[in-house]
């Protein structure tokens, strides 16, 4: 079974194009290309206009579409070039078949990078959809960055940008970053971290990742100073030696968590069906994983609680940990697990175990560690 690392041939460093990721992440202002006039319309584009108005964004909007019109107050362009002033990032949300020219008209303002929701590309593996995304891919390389195509977009909560499909996402911005191919994941995580209370810095759903994709991404966030934890979802990967470079260098400054998708032979199918790219050995991503120092994780909530962790916990690496619970499975289960992840419980000191055993109801109640509160409800009368 193919890993799903693709080999580039080359041991070098990465080069990546110049680009200016304050404008993409913070633009000052957004052209959004697909819009309806229509104010019950439900497209793509005017659901991200409205999402991004509802999450605060307080930079100018400019709405095209070539009919005109109004929409929320806002006037609708009929084209890219009557935008009357400077745009810096651009959501296109047209079909298939336009968007080459929508991108093109954006290069040529100067936009400094665009999301594609648009899907009908490479992930359809048919000779249009993949000649549509190579000319992506050609317009991309004259100086303008591309997210996408067929994916939800950026989160970036202190700007205001929302992923598709809503707005119902935190405006409160956090140490956590997330990268993933896929939408739906991206969607999930930034929901559960509402309730959870974890804060994100940025959130990047790339889906067919035409131009940037997750190893360039994890170059900028590894140095990114709003970015403390680095998390990732990721199906496929085009370029294997750039993806594992960045993953160790990121993962030596900051922790990075992975959530490797499509390991079995049934999820490698999924993933090139809906995103074009090739899945992978579980035990080749294992041990590339922890060869890079990369926390792997196996479901979305040990996602969840492993960004949690990181996020708040402090930074001084610590090897023993502490484990208090009500009855003696609840600790002989966590000690088990904690071993099998190299976590160390180590005993308390005896002075240390006096002053906890004080406080502790009696009898059952341990002190050692891991440590049994016993039942709290009965009382050494009972």
């Amino acid at each position: 079974m193919s890993s799903g690392i693709r080999k580039s041939g080359s041991h070098k460093r990465a080069e990546y194009p110049p680009t200016d990721y304050e404008r993409i992440f913070h633009p000052q202002a957004i052209a959004i290309i697909g819009v309806s006039a229509d104010e019950n319309g439900v497209g793509f584009g005017t659901g991200m206009l409205r999402a991004i108005m509802m999450m605060g964004y307080e930079g100018k909007i400019y709405p095209v579409n070539p009919r005109g019109g109004t929409i929320a107050g806002l006037e609708i362009y009929r084209q890219v070039d009557d935008i009357p002033g400077p745009v810096d990032f651009a959501v296109i949300a047209v079909n298939a078949r336009y968007v080459p020219d929508a991108l093109e008209a954006c290069r040529k303002i100067g936009v400094a990078g665009v999301e594609i929701l648009s899907s009908g590309f490479s992930e359809l593996g048919t000779t249009e959809g993949r000649e549509l995304e190579r000319r992506i891919q050609d317009i991309a390389s004259r100086g303008i960055r591309v997210v996408g195509p067929n994916c939800f977009g950026i989160y970036c909560p202190a700007s205001g940008l929302t992923l598709l499909p809503g707005p119902d996402l935190s405006r409160e911005t956090g140490p956590v970053a997330f990268v993933a191919q896929s939408g739906g994941m991206s969607i999930d995580l930034a929901h559960a971290g509402k309730w959870l209370g974890i804060r994100f810095s940025k959130m990047v759903s790339f889906g067919n990742g035409a131009d940037l994709r997750e190893a360039e991404l994890l170059h900028y966030l590894a140095d990114d100073p709003e970015t403390g934890v680095i998390s990732m979802y990721i199906e496929g990967i085009k370029d294997g030696d750039a993806f594992f470079r960045e993953l160790r260098a990121a993962a030596a400054k900051k922790p990075v968590i992975v959530y490797k998708g499509g390991l079995s032979a049934a999820g490698a199918r999924s993933v090139a069906s809906h995103t074009a790219s090739m899945g992978g050995s579980r035990v080749i991503w294992q041990s590339v994983l922890r060869q890079a120092g990369a926390v792997q994780v196996n479901d979305t909530e040990e996602m969840s609680q492993a960004v949690l962790a990181f996020a708040t916990l402090p930074q001084k690496p610590f090897r023993g940990i502490s484990v208090v619970g009500g009855g003696g499975a609840i600790g002989v289960t966590a000690c088990d697990t904690a071993e099998a992840y190299g976590i160390e419980i180590p005993a308390l000191p005896p002075e240390l175990q006096e002053r906890i055993g004080s406080v502790l109801p009696k009898p059952g109640s341990s002190a050692i560690n891991p440590i049994d509160v016993a039942n709290p409800f009965v009382g050494p009368e009972a």
